[in-house]
């Protein structure tokens, strides 16, 4: 044992000894390694060491440009070794990149904090919010319950409900029919005239015409008992140059057991729709002499002599309730308040001193400091127990203001026993003073119900309409900002409700209860004359109250069960009305135009959108405008169509100069009612058969009817007038926006005698002369896109060729650059062959193969009768040429065609008067 265990010390001792000798090699071989490399190179061969090496020195010149580009460090990762965090925690860049991320952020301003929802929520802030974004377009009081409910758009400087979100196009038509509707229709302002009464009739004279109807000397609107309607022009451009329609209000003033008119004259507001609002008051301005002191703000005192305008924009809010049940819903929400506790003041003793502005009955007296005064009220005066805040007891301290305020009272009685408001007086006029609203809410939202049918009173009698009903505070300025700066807070109401021993029951704050001065105007709704649907239909309520109180009336209304609607709710109703929608339905004013031009460009914008194979060619449907109408040529073409019948008549053809488009709506009462006679069979002249004759031939017809003189005057004055009409489909069929009337051919009669059910003619299909031009340039645009593609492709496998130069030889394109980069262009010739159809002079009414005799503006399907029912315009010289060829039958027929449809349908036609 001892023998081996020395023979393995040996053994491991020689092993060791061996190691030692072979470290000892391989240091020497070392040091002469390190000797040989520390020898200095005295030369080198430049040429041949940077072209050996040229591919790395490229590719390092690339690297350091990028250092310098328009990305961040950690952008210029690969992919596999990008990370989420990269662009705010450095920990995840990669070590040798910390520098330079490091210095980049530091450059860049870090975030700020953005603060919680519910910071941004609070009320003062959203408060903030709310004015800032009221700055460039109007907001109404009642936007933001709209805005959570409600489709809104932007027109006429206003942000307006368009529709709701639910489908409710049923539902509102229902409560139109049978219920209540109601919209508010604040963005409608008025402008207040001041001063002699003949000085403003006399100057406003020149901007209306009394053959367009009763204007503003009208003895039923003169006692400020009813409002007026008319339409605008400017100054003594009757009948071309039109605003738009307007409504107006002349103030009550009746000097009676003490109270006396005032010194300044009469008052006149007129109501004027926001699109031509700042046309109808420059011309109201201009109107008067250089006397006139226009003021849109504060109102100031005024001398018997002067003419004062005045802008009340956003002064009044103003409501729109539609259908039958409008009285029921008003009646709960309007209730009279309480002014028993007032004493009256001597008439004697109030002679001899100086009198409030707010005690006299028309309000309209302005005191300079009334608005200091007003001013001082403050809302954080929890009882309001000021002389400012009780402005009614001043004004009901009279006999005859109490006298007037009793009548009020009665006569609202007898009208909310009514089943309709077309019961009522046509637009007469209720002023009220009532309680505040907010104090009378149900617990929670009702159903609408006529209670009243066995109650009902039918017909109200005109007497109990007398002149004190439109006696109202409303008309003055200083009782209107008193009523608003007074106004409970929510907050300050909810408090009180807290403490009220009985909750649920409604508070009695007695003295310090606000009251509301508020006018009712009585809208009549439709005539049988021109509408479509039952006599009365669309009768409501316009209510007038002050600013400030809209969403206090606004949500009691909701909740006694009227249903809202909007712009397009408006506009339905007006249809099947049978009445012009402003400014829709005015394409003879700017604000119509301007309307029309924007709704162009939406439907043209809406078109190009589209593929060209998901959209209609127009040119093969044969419409040359799809998306607006050219009533310029209408009138011009059928003008010159009726020339050779005017000289066989000897009438001369009328100039129309002041009128830029050459065209005009036709508004003279006369002539619309002679149409609306000769067209409905009133008159009895030409018909005696169902006799149709031959477009073109005879004239039998059309000669006995210009043979009348009121037929030949018309036609020497009018001749360039459109008439506006009604369609009430046959059959089959609903019209839309911009589609053709036309006149039925004699084949088209035949047809439709033999076959009752005849659904109309088809249009042939047109010829696209551009659609092979189209076809090349489509072929030419294919291929410089392939041509584009196929070098493309070629660059990048050259590139894939080059791996260490891929990232350089080919620089990546910006977005800018891609934004801007346009298609290849085609062959110029073909464009110049796309512009032939420019060039080319059309004739609208020899483009179909029935003649176009006008355009539709509006149309959709009629509820109450079942079908279609659209309303537009003719020209007066095709209708001339319809009583040619249809004089002796009882109903004319029209032809309609919609604009991405080649099918004719057959509607009767009437005049809208």
């Amino acid at each position: 044992m001892s023998n081996i265990r020395s023979f393995q010390n040996n053994k491991r001792k020689s092993a060791v000894d061996h190691s030692d000798s072979s470290n000892g090699v391989t240091k020497a071989k070392q040091i002469r390694l390190e000797e040989k490399n520390n020898k200095v190179v005295k030369d080198i061969n430049v040429e041949g060491f940077a072209e050996s090496r040229a591919v790395e020195i490229q590719a390092l010149t690339e690297v350091v440009k990028r250092n310098g580009g328009n990305h961040m460090a950690f952008q210029k990762l690969p992919r596999h070794m990008r990370r989420r965090a990269m662009s705010h925690n450095i920990k995840r860049v990669p070590r040798r990149l910390h520098d330079a991320v490091r210095s980049e952020l530091e450059k860049t301003k870090p975030p700020g904090k953005r603060p919680s929802r519910c910071y941004r929520r609070r009320p003062k802030n959203l408060l903030a919010e709310y004015e800032r974004r009221k700055r460039k377009i109007g907001w109404l009081e009642t936007h933001i319950w709209h805005a959570k409910r409600f489709k809104m758009v932007q027109r006429w400087n206003y942000k307006l409900p368009l529709h709701p979100n639910e489908k409710s196009i049923r539902a509102c038509y229902r409560a139109v029919n049978k219920h209540c509707l109601m919209q508010d229709v604040s963005f409608e302002s008025y402008i207040e005239i001041k001063g002699p009464q003949q000085r403003i009739l006399q100057e406003l004279s020149h901007l209306t015409s009394n053959k367009t109807g009763p204007t503003f000397a009208s003895q039923m609107t003169l006692s400020g008992t009813r409002e007026g309607r008319l339409t605008l022009y400017t100054y003594d451009g009757y009948p071309c140059s039109a605003i738009g329609p307007v409504t107006f209000l002349w103030q009550a003033v009746y000097p009676h057991d003490g109270i006396k008119a005032l010194d300044n004259g009469s008052t006149l507001w007129i109501c004027c729709h926001p699109s031509f609002y700042a046309q109808a008051l420059e011309e109201v301005t201009k109107c008067f002499n250089k006397n006139t002191n226009f003021d849109s703000s504060a109102v100031q005192d005024n001398t018997c002599e002067e003419i004062r305008v005045v802008s009340l924009k956003d002064d009044l809010v103003k409501f729109r309730l539609y259908g039958p049940a409008s009285n029921v819903v008003l009646s709960e929400v309007l209730q009279v308040a309480d002014i028993e506790n007032i004493e009256i003041k001597n008439e004697d003793n109030k002679e001899n001193k100086e009198e409030p502005a707010s005690s006299s009955i028309s309000g309209s007296s302005t005191d300079a400091g009334a608005d200091k005064q007003v001013g001082s009220l403050s809302l954080k005066d929890k009882d309001a127990d000021v002389s400012a805040g009780f402005w009614w007891k001043d004004f009901y301290s009279s006999t005859a203001s109490r006298s007037y305020f009793l009548q009020q009272s009665d006569c609202w009685m007898q009208v909310r026993k009514c089943n309709s408001p077309a019961e009522a007086p046509s637009n007469c006029l209720l002023a009220l003073t009532v309680r505040d609203p907010r104090l009378l809410l149900p617990p929670k939202k009702t159903k609408v119900f006529n209670a009243n049918r066995e109650a009902a009173v039918g017909v109200l009698p005109p007497e109990l309409f007398t002149a004190g009903l439109g006696v109202s505070p409303l008309w003055s300025a200083e009782i209107r900002q008193q009523v608003k700066v007074t106004k409970i807070s929510e907050q300050r109401l909810n408090e009180l409700k807290s403490k009220h021993t009985f909750p649920g029951c409604p508070l009695r704050l007695r003295d310090k209860e606000s009251r509301i001065p508020v006018i009712l105007i009585q809208r009549p709704g439709s005539s049988s004359v021109s509408s479509t649907s039952h006599l009365g239909y669309a009768s409501g309520w316009d209510v007038l109250i002050p600013s400030g109180w809209a969403m206090a009336f606004w949500v009691a209304l909701v909740y006694r069960g009227a249903r809202v609607g909007g712009v397009r709710e408006a506009r339905s109703i007006a249809l099947q009305a049978g009445s012009l929608c402003k400014p829709f339905d005015f394409p003879d004013s700017p604000a119509g135009r301007e309307q029309l031009q924007t709704e162009s460009e939406a439907l043209q914008v809406r078109h190009d959108r589209r593929p060209p194979a998901k959209r209609p060619n127009y040119t093969k449907l044969g419409f040359q405008s799809p998306f607006a109408p050219q009533w310029s040529s209408l009138v011009n073409e059928w003008r010159i169509k009726t020339t050779t019948l005017l000289e066989k008549l000897h009438i001369s053809e009328p100039t129309v100069e002041s009128n830029k488009g050459g065209f005009y709506v036709l508004r003279d009462r006369k002539c619309l009612r002679l149409l609306n006679s000769t067209f409905t069979g009133n008159s009895g002249s030409v018909r005696s058969n169902n006799r149709v004759t031959k477009n073109g031939k005879g004239g039998e017809n059309i000669l006995k009817i210009l043979s009348s003189d009121a037929w030949r005057q018309m036609t020497e004055q009018h001749l360039f007038a459109l008439v506006p009409v009604l369609l009430s489909i046959r059959h089959r069929g609903v019209p839309k926006a911009f589609g053709h009337i036309c006149l039925p051919t004699l084949e088209d009669f035949i047809k439709l005698e033999k076959d009752k059910s005849f659904g109309g003619p088809e249009e042939k299909k047109h010829i696209d002369p551009e659609a092979p031009v189209r076809k090349e340039e489509r072929k030419v645009r294919l291929q410089l896109r392939k041509k584009k593609k196929r070098g493309k492709g070629s660059k990048n496998a050259n590139i894939q060729s080059l791996p260490t130069s891929r990232d350089f030889k080919e620089p990546s394109r910006t977005a800018e650059e891609t934004k801007n980069t346009k298609e290849p262009e085609a062959d110029p010739n073909i464009k110049n062959e796309m512009n032939l159809r420019d060039a080319r002079d059309v004739k609208l009414l020899g483009h179909n193969s029935r003649m176009v005799c006008g355009f539709v503006r509006n149309g959709d399907f009629d509820f109450g009768r079942g079908h279609g029912t659209g309303l537009g315009f003719c020209s007066l010289a095709a209708l001339l040429h319809l009583l040619e060829q249809q004089g002796q039958r009882k109903t004319y027929l029209v032809l309609f065609r919609n604009p991405t449809s080649f099918q004719y349908r057959f509607a009767s036609l009437s005049i809208v008067v």
